[in-house]
């Protein structure tokens, strides 16, 4: 996910001969690693607590990667207040 996403953030560039359905294939690969009840992006396998600073940063990537698709996430993020 973090490859993935930092891939799109480096190199937005690559996006413009994306063709529709690989646009579509990126946004779906994102789309299937977010969590509906958090809004957050989680890696396949990950163990660790849903509110961590890890899955915030890769979050974070995701939409920005999503943004350059020009695609929005699948949930609404919601955040926990502290």
């Amino acid at each position: 996910m973090f490859a993935s996403s930092l891939t799109l953030i480096i190199s937005p560039k690559i996006t413009e001969s994306f063709t529709p359905d690989e646009v579509r294939a990126w946004t779906n690969y994102m789309h299937k690693h977010q969590d509906a009840e958090s809004g957050y992006f989680i890696p396949s396998g990950y163990k660790g607590e849903k509110n961590s600073k890890t899955l915030m940063q890769l979050t974070t990537f995701c939409l920005s990667s999503l943004s350059i698709l020009k695609s929005k996430p699948k949930y609404k993020l919601k955040l926990k207040k502290i």
